[in-house]
């Protein structure tokens, strides 16, 4: 009895591995082969932003912690620094941001971007406009037109008053060459807003 328990109990082991080798081989015969490119030059890499930019952006890298943007289809750069995500929003605009999920825009109140717009809109039409604006909204009370400095340009600085997620966040435009720009800053702090507007230049 005792010996037919042994047999029973080899034969249990042989099976187990038997089994284990034949999953193994099917596991290994089924695993996909690793390639490797034929040369380092196929490698497509992207050293500024995992997302895709607008047309005409460049961004370089300085070397000293900051990047530059280069926007040669709109005529401006702006230096940023090497914490920030470059990329495309979804309307095909630039941002700056400092976390790289659009998704979450709306509701992380932790983090912020300022996105860079061309409009069509004269600046002569720009108190029309931010009037027919919150006119649209039955939730912006009231808005105010500022005139401020940076870096020796003059923009308008435009904010919404209201009961909604936006009101407040400053827009500020300006015009080169007959051209009407603006950027919108998003749930950010005066130290952002000042370091992008003190490092955007236009150029001619």
């Amino acid at each position: 009895m005792e010996v037919n328990k042994k047999k029973i109990f080899k034969l249990d082991i042989i099976f187990f591995v038997v089994l284990l080798a034949v999953g193994f081989y099917f596991f290994w015969k089924s695993a996909p082969e690793a390639t490797a490119p034929a040369n380092e030059d196929d490698l497509d890499i992207k050293v500024s932003s995992s997302s895709e930019l607008p047309e005409g952006v460049v961004v370089t890298d300085l070397g000293d912690g900051n990047k530059l943007v280069i926007n040669d289809i709109d005529k401006y750069t702006v230096k940023v620094s090497d914490v920030y995500y470059v990329e495309q929003t979804k309307d095909k605009n630039l941002a700056v941001t400092s976390y790289s999920d659009q998704n979450k825009i709306n509701t992380d109140f932790f983090d912020y971007r300022v996105i860079f717009m061309s409009h069509d809109n004269s600046l002569e039409d720009l108190e029309n406009y931010v009037k027919d604006k919150c006119s649209s909204n039955l939730d912006c009370n009231s808005y105010n037109i500022e005139e401020v400095f940076f870096n020796n340009i003059k923009w308008y600085k435009v904010t919404y008053k209201g009961d909604y997620v936006g009101a407040g966040w400053p827009e500020f435009f300006s015009e080169n060459k007959g051209q009407t720009y603006s950027l919108l800053f998003q749930f950010a702090d005066d130290n952002f807003i000042n370091n992008i507007l003190t490092n955007f230049k236009f150029v001619n």
